[in-house]
């Protein structure tokens, strides 16, 4: 008996590998492996920065996309984000799916001006601009509208998922949802080999990898450097990401660089390396002595956090992901959050004790192979679609 096939129509304001993200990287291996997998269709609806419009489109069809609509890409803060909403709803309700998969980043509205009658599903990675109180954590009026539009966003759609249970909770507590109503993964796919992989050379290779952006606080990686580099003269940073989209991740670049660059000066050697879109992050993995993820706020799960498990490699993470459920002091190094002294005492205990750290790294990587990766990952999802098409289609009978 042959399974139907159905039409997913996906909308992301950023896609892989044109943003480098972990919100860009999720949307991505879900798409290919829901096509993969032969129930979807799956229809695109982004829009690009870097990479030049006719080779996107190329690289998705060719990787099994069914078709790429592109909407126009502008940036800056929440009106770029409302017109792409606007446009890329009217994309979908022109598709007429059976089901729409939302990327959901803070400001994403589409679900709002999608026709009812298809099933709408979104994904919320985090709400970490609520910073822990649905009032007092507002920093802005910018907050103040993002925290209007994701409320009515979840209330608007058909189901919500998340990555962990820490969302969950944040969800339910800050914006008063139906617990009913969302998904939890509990875990994200992995792209890596599962076993241990490393570069030799004469140097300690710590590597963070992030999308560059405040709250990846590669800011603190390169502080806790600072404080390392007098005592092991062999040390190097590796701070390796995609440029973000907004004016302020942007802004926050530019002092990244400029401090990487007063610092090699001053110490007359290249200790500080910045990467910038790189296409293939494994070199990086493989290299590094230790990981770090020092992450300050606003993570769903942790995607590089697992990445770097799954080649065998000692974490030293933030707090944050202890919280999403990424890490754990079993499997890695548990700092606190914004303490870059911390940080650096962490990188000097796994420096002193590479037999306990490579202890703890194996127990990393045997729960990524239990538990990361993107085939069951996308089989979730696809669980949850086909849910939500045969309820929308018992209710239109």
């Amino acid at each position: 008996m042959v399974s139907t096939v159905y039409r997913l129509a996906v909308i992301s304001r950023a896609w892989w590998p044109d943003i480098r993200g972990g919100a860009e990287k999720f949307i991505h291996s879900v798409s290919l492996y829901l096509a993969k997998r032969g129930r979807f269709s799956v229809d695109m609806v982004t829009r690009v920065f870097n990479i030049p419009e006719r080779d996107f489109i190329q690289e998705m069809i060719g990787i099994g996309i069914s078709s790429v609509r592109l909407v126009k890409a502008r940036r800056g803060p929440l009106l770029s984000s409302l017109l792409f909403s606007l446009e890329a709803a009217a994309k979908v309700n022109k598709i007429k799916p059976d089901a729409v998969l939302i990327n959901g980043y803070w400001a994403e509205s589409s679900p709002l001006y999608i026709d009812k009658n298809i099933g709408s599903i979104v994904v919320v990675h985090d709400i970490g601009f609520l910073g822990g109180s649905k009032i007092r954590g507002l920093r802005s009026v910018k907050d103040y509208a993002r925290y209007q539009i994701i409320k009515r966003v979840v209330r608007r759609v058909d189901r919500i998922i998340v990555p962990s249970n820490a969302v969950k909770s944040d969800l339910v507590e800050f914006l008063e949802i139906d617990s009913g109503k969302i998904y939890v993964l509990g875990s994200l796919g992995v792209d890596g080999p599962f076993r241990y992989e490393h570069i030799e050379n004469d140097t300690i290779d710590i590597v963070h990898i992030a999308r560059f952006s405040p709250n990846k606080a590669q800011d603190l990686s390169i502080k806790a450097i600072e404080n390392l580099v007098n005592k092991y003269r062999n040390i190097r940073l590796w701070l390796v990401g995609g440029r973000g989209v907004s004016r302020e991740d942007l802004e926050y670049l530019e002092n990244i660089l400029r401090t990487a660059q007063r610092i090699n000066k001053e110490l007359g050697k290249e200790v500080v390396k910045v990467m910038l879109d790189v296409k293939d992050v494994g070199e990086f993995y493989r290299l590094a002595d230790i990981c770090i993820a020092p992450s300050t706020w606003a993570e769903g799960y942790g995607l590089t956090v697992v990445e770097c498990m799954a080649y065998g490699k000692p974490v030293i993470a933030s707090d944050v992901f202890r919280e999403t459920g990424a890490a754990d002091e079993e499997r890695a190094y548990i700092v606190r959050k914004g303490d870059p002294e911390a940080l650096a005492q962490a990188i000097e205990n796994v420096i002193n004790n590479k037999q306990e750290a490579m202890e703890k790294a194996q127990k990393a990587l045997e729960y990524v192979r239990r538990n990361c990766n993107w085939e069951t990952v996308a089989e979730k999802i696809e669980n949850v679609l086909i849910d939500v098409i045969g309820t929308k289609k018992k209710a239109g009978a």
